[in-house]
Order: structure tokens, then sequence, then C-alpha cells
């Protein structure tokens, strides 16, 4: 099986079919003035019987391939409606068919290993959010809840598609998301609620952590962050100063 553009076959055909037939009116005409009028009728006589077969063989081609069409047709209603394409339904369309079959068989088996790697990364995430003492959530982009720890279980109701702004009105996700997406940072909202952004190995925003116990939870991690900052600083200046005695 091959595939090929219809007008391009169709200019094929017409061009190959109008060739014979003045092939033959050339050579029946070159022979009447050559004095051989018997063979000359004879050549325009099957000039014709071949263009007439060449046409018949045009219109079963044709009928043929839009059967094939039809079937390839129905394999994609099949595809949409998530149904399984039998060997019998796919040897129909032809090599395309098991071709597109084998295809399928492989797409499938990657979508199921990314299934298993996305259930298993939230079995994970689940785990971990549990060793978590204090009110964490876990929210994507849109502010749907995907997690949320044990102690957050206790501030509000968990259900299906919940969402952030379903619980706590005042927050944004969306300014969490701008602010964020500029300094790098945590983003503390009305309340002392903080959102912690949690980064892609590509760099991109993809959840955040957003810590509802109230503590000014952001103050303390800028304080350890800047008194890691400071005790850095204050080794690389030791270091400094004994280079220096030794010098």
């Amino acid at each position: 099986m091959f595939f090929v553009d219809k007008r391009s076959f169709l200019f094929v055909l017409i061009f190959s079919f109008l060739l014979i037939l003045a092939a033959a009116i050339w050579a029946y005409n070159v022979g009447t003035l050559s004095g051989i009028k018997s063979d000359s009728e004879l050549i325009l006589f099957l000039g014709f019987i071949f263009a007439g077969l060449q046409l018949l063989l045009f219109i079963s081609l044709f009928l043929h391939a839009k059967k094939k069409h039809k079937d390839f047709l129905s394999l994609m209603e099949i595809i949409k409606a998530g149904g399984i394409i039998s060997d019998k339904k796919a040897k129909k369309v032809g090599v395309a068919g098991i071709k597109l079959k084998e295809s399928l068989a492989i797409a499938h088996e990657i979508t199921s290993k990314k299934s298993l790697k996305i259930a298993s990364l939230n079995g994970l995430l689940n785990t971990m959010v549990n060793f978590i003492q204090d009110p964490v959530l876990v929210v994507n982009l849109t502010g749907e809840i995907i997690a949320g720890s044990a102690a957050a279980k206790e501030k509000i109701t968990f259900s299906p598609d919940l969402n952030l702004s379903d619980c706590f009105p005042q927050l944004s996700v969306k300014d969490a998301f701008t602010e964020a997406s500029s300094t790098h940072l945590p983003v503390e909202q009305e309340g002392k609620i903080v959102f912690f952004p949690v980064f892609s190995t590509i760099g991109d925003i993809s959840y955040f952590l957003v810590d509802l116990s109230k503590e000014a939870a952001l103050a303390k991690f800028m304080k350890n962050a800047n008194a890691t900052i400071k005790e850095e600083i204050e080794k690389k200046q030791k270091r400094n100063f004994w280079g220096s005695l030794k010098d």
C-alpha cells in the first residue's frame, strides 16, 4: 500500500488514457497514408480496447480506494471511542492498518508507563506530605488542592476538585505565581499564609506548597536564608584572614 495525492493520480491516469488514444489515432493516420489501411484499423481498434481496459481498471481501482478510505475512517472512529482495533479490521485497510495498530500498541505502552510513573509520584507526594507536621497544602497553578498534610486536613474538609479559593477566598494563586516567578522566593499573603513555589526541572513553577500555620513562615525562611549567607561570608573572611597571615 502507498499514499498518493488524488489530483496527481487522476492526472496521470487521464494523461495515459488520452496518450493511448492519441497514439492509436496517429498510427491509424500514418498507416492509412502508407496504404496499409487494414493494419491501421486493427491498431486503432486495439488502441480503443486498451484505453477501455485502462478506464475499467481505473474505475475498479477508484472503487477499491473508496472502500479502503471508508475502512480507514471506521478505524479512526474506533480509536476516538477508545476501542481496540482487531487484527481483522486492521488488515482490511492493508499495511497502513497494521502499522497503525502497531503504533497504537506502542503509544498505549508509553502511556501506561507514564500513568504508572504519575501514580507513583502521587503516592510519593502523599507519603511525603504526611510527614509534615504543619498544616500544608499542595496546590497546582489553577488553585486545585492536590494533597494536604494531616494538620491541614483538620482545618478544611477535603473533597474532589476542591479549590483553594473555596476555602480561602482572600488568597490568590495567580498573584502568588506572578510574584514568585520574578523573585523565585516564597510569597506571603493575607493572614500570614505563605506560598512556597515548587519548580520543575526546567525552572518553571509547577506547584505551590501553601503553609497555613500563620506563624510568619516567610520571615523564618528569610531569617534562615540570611543567616546561612552571613555564615558563608564569615567563613570566607576567616579564610582570607588566615591566608593573609601565612603570606
